[in-house]
């Protein structure tokens, strides 16, 4: 018995190996890409540009916070009321829709959203008290945090907590948070009017009543990004009102205000939706638009200029939302140009850039975030044509 099984058990082997070529490696796997479009919720819907930010989950899924508003198809927006309509979005690892959660139109208007440890996440909100016969705020800005639970299946959204934060006699900001510690969380704004940066630190510890631990204020900053610093601290971009000047500033929540630099010499004028990281050498990268052209600025750990440059990128409305660093040491930005959603790998050299390789996403107008992923592909955010865009790309910005 044993003498059959043998030589049936060679002949299978060899079989099994015939044509293999030993010196042969497997093919790589190629890496999760796609591009999904997440419409709105109506044909009478269409969503707010550059307002839809994003965060990981553990389990990998994405959620996506946003604002529908009424389109008017003759060329602007109208608002019922003065009103927007709030939205989480859930979009599964290879770029599923799972589901969408509106809030209605009588809800604030969402900034920006930050996973917690234990599931759930934060939303940054902004209300106002409104004339309901024009939309005209009566009484300006409260702003907030909401906290929100999914049940065990993923399918149901629960708001938990509301905590109001502060009141603002100014326009709505941008806002952005982080995670700063187990419990402590950190909203950036103007909340006094485009002018004025308010940084505020605040903990889950004084939930009755929920305070500030630490506020820290810039006046005259027209607030653009936030970044945390590699010391606990955050690094803030901007610009004074107008555009007319590029802002840099180094804020501890433990020391206030480290420096405040302004003396950049950009040239040109209409400075806006800045940018900043923090370099391996400790100093800063910034990236910008002026009169329509992306700029790169890196200076020194003190925010000191070593070296400003327009890099050679052809087209017309430019804009640098978001950088990045790559996997071997280089950066990726992203933003816009000619009126599509634009990313662009570039090398920083002595005394500037050389571009990489460049690419456009004609589905959407603008990026305005990018997160680099563990594959070394980027998933990029942004306002798309026919709703929300969102992409996975693989390391050269391809999508498969």
């Amino acid at each position: 018995m044993k003498a059959l099984i043998f030589p049936l058990f060679c002949s299978v082997a060899l079989l099994s190996l015939a044509g293999c070529k030993f010196d042969e490696i497997p093919s790589e796997i190629p890496p999760v890409t796609f591009e999904t479009t997440i419409p709105s919720s109506n044909a009478a819907l269409n969503f707010f540009s550059g307002y839809p930010r994003m965060c990981l989950q553990k389990d990998g899924d994405i959620r996506i916070v946003a604002n529908e508003a009424e389109y008017d198809t003759t060329g602007g927006f109208t608002i019922p009321n003065g009103q927007s309509y709030p939205i989480v979005i859930k979009v599964g690892a290879n770029g599923n829709f799972i589901w969408k959660r509106g809030f209605g139109n009588a809800a604030p208007t969402f900034g920006d959203i930050l996973p917690k440890e234990t599931g759930g996440y934060y939303i940054s909100y902004a209300e106002a008290d409104r004339d309901t016969t024009n939309g005209i705020i009566i009484s300006g800005y409260r702003f907030g945090l909401l906290e929100t639970e999914e049940d065990a299946s993923g399918t149901n959204l629960y708001l938990t907590r509301i905590f109001p934060l502060f009141f603002s006699v100014g326009n709505v900001p941008a806002t952005q948070l982080f995670k700063s510690g187990p419990v402590d969380v950190l909203i950036s704004g103007n909340p006094e009017g485009n002018d004025s940066l308010q940084l505020s630190l605040f903990s889950r510890e004084f939930i009755s009543p929920f305070k500030f631990a630490k506020t820290e204020s810039i006046a005259d900053f027209y607030y653009s990004y936030v970044e945390q610093t590699n010391d606990d601290a955050f690094i803030v971009s901007g610009s004074t009102k107008g555009g007319t000047s590029l802002l840099l500033a180094k804020v501890s929540m433990r020391n206030g205000l480290s420096w405040l630099k302004s003396d950049y010499n950009i040239g040109g004028a209409e400075i806006y939706n800045s940018c900043v990281l923090q370099a391996p050498d400790g100093g800063y990268l910034v990236g910008s638009n002026s009169n329509g052209k992306i700029f790169l600025l890196k200076t020194d750990a003190n925010g000191n200029k070593q070296w400003s440059v327009f890099p050679p990128i052809a087209g017309q409305g430019q804009s640098c939302i978001g950088i990045t660093p790559t996997h071997d040491g280089n950066y990726l930005l992203c933003g816009a140009k000619d009126s599509q959603a634009y990313a662009a790998k570039f090398k920083v050299e002595a005394n500037g850039v050389t571009i990489l390789w460049e690419k456009t996403y004609p589905k959407a107008y603008s990026f305005n975030q990018v997160i680099r992923m563990d594959d070394n592909g980027f998933l990029m955010l942004g306002a798309g044509k026919e709703g929300i865009y969102l992409t996975k790309t693989d390391l050269n910005g391809t999508v498969y």
